[in-house]
């Protein structure tokens, strides 16, 4: 499930015996498909680290709530896991799980609709029976062959600092200064591994010329979006969204690449006690989707929303300028908003793509098409304020 507002058990077992998810009152809960077992999870485990271990305890750092329908285009989820040895060692890894298209019959973009997306996963998990393949992979080079893949380290376990007091409800610069400074941290971190995290991950940002071929692609079958209902004018709208795509400013591709949380939907969060300390967070910790810098800053401004736009424009400044101290990478504010922009509008027309393509793995829901008109109105909005030359 992805969010249970409600109360449940303090704790039970989710998908096997091998994976513990702790349930408690507004938290997020995820289904662990239940082939990730713990035989193979060792030898996985085993091969990786050059010796022989067995696994006393394994449990989710993170709960995944967006990326149950794909982590990039290869049908995949990631598990943020934490696991400890018999031997009393213990490791923080990132398993990504894919499986093969002729069984994936859910394969989203994550950006489709996490809540959605995670339910339809979980149950069409339970009725499937699929071979893993017991080894580990070091590169993308043969996706179609690989179903299950873990990653070194490479990302640190936080969670985005809730910018909104819990006293007063309101937003406060003190946050807002937090809230971008964990940003900077977490995006030098990355940045340090671009040329690494870029090997790994050669699909997860291909840029607006494939995007627009893919949105062409999705919008190409006229009877199908006419039974989604997709208007002459919505067709018109995307249309004139792929012209200017392609006709954008050759700075806009100039985009800075790190790596993301993917923390695209707003309600994506949870409460995290540490003794008798609550805090809001995000469920997307090391999920290790690349993306450009400017699209999580439009998601940061968005958790920004209630203060002023001077004030957040002086944070974007403060963000850059501790991102450059971090990385010694120096970026102009002007064309970094500009580029923010392009995101926005980059991030709207690719969810328009993600839901069409997933209407035809799951025609039977309605969510999805609704989805698209909002989208297209949008895109629609963002078409006149996309910054040109």
């Amino acid at each position: 499930m992805a969010a249970n507002k409600g109360r449940c058990e303090d704790s039970r077992v989710v998908g096997n015996d091998l994976i513990r998810v702790a349930c408690a009152e507004d938290q997020a809960f995820v289904y662990v498909p239940p082939r990730l077992d713990r035989p193979y999870l060792e030898d996985v485990l085993s091969a990786w680290l050059g010796r022989r271990v067995g696994i006393r305890r394994c449990r989710t750092t993170n709960l995944c709530a967006l990326v149950w329908g794909g982590v990039s285009h290869s049908g995949a989820t990631v598990l943020r896991l934490a696991v400890e040895f018999e031997d009393g060692d213990s490791l923080d890894v990132a398993a990504k799980i894919l499986c093969p298209d002729s069984v994936n019959l859910f394969k989203l973009d994550r950006r489709f609709s996490g809540r959605l997306a995670e339910v339809a996963w979980a149950e069409w998990w339970g009725r499937q029976e699929v071979r893993w393949a017991p080894k580990v992979y070091a590169t993308r080079a043969d996706v179609a062959a690989r179903e299950f893949w873990i990653l070194q380290e490479y990302f640190p376990q936080v969670g985005w600092p809730e910018t909104v007091s819990a006293d007063s409800k309101c937003f406060t610069r003190d946050r807002g200064l937090s809230l971008m400074s964990h940003a900077a941290d977490v995006h030098a971190h990355s940045r340090a591994r671009i040329g690494e995290l870029a090997a790994l991950f050669p699909d997860d940002w291909p840029g607006l010329t494939f995007l627009a071929a893919d949105v062409a692609e999705a919008m190409a079958d006229a009877s199908f979006l006419a039974g989604l209902g997709v208007s002459d004018h919505e067709r018109a709208v995307i249309d004139r969204c792929l012209q200017a795509v392609e006709r954008r400013p050759g700075w806009v591709d100039e985009w800075e690449l790190v790596c993301v949380t993917a923390d695209i939907a707003p309600d994506n969060v949870g409460v995290r006690r540490v003794g008798t300390v609550e805090e809001v967070v995000t469920f997307d910790w090391g999920t290790a989707s690349l993306a450009p810098m400017e699209a999580e800053i439009y998601v940061l401004l968005w958790r920004l929303k209630d203060g002023a736009e001077a004030e957040k424009a002086d944070l974007v400044r403060f963000y850059l300028d501790e991102y450059a101290a971090r990385t010694g990478r120096t970026i102009a504010h002007d064309r970094f908003m500009a580029r923010v922009v392009w995101a926005q509008f980059v991030q709207h027309l690719g969810r328009i793509a993600g839901c069409v393509k997933g209407l035809r793995w799951v025609p039977g829901v309605t969510g999805p098409r609704d989805y698209i008109h909002v989208c297209v109105e949008l895109c629609e909005r963002l078409l006149p304020q996309l910054p040109g030359d």
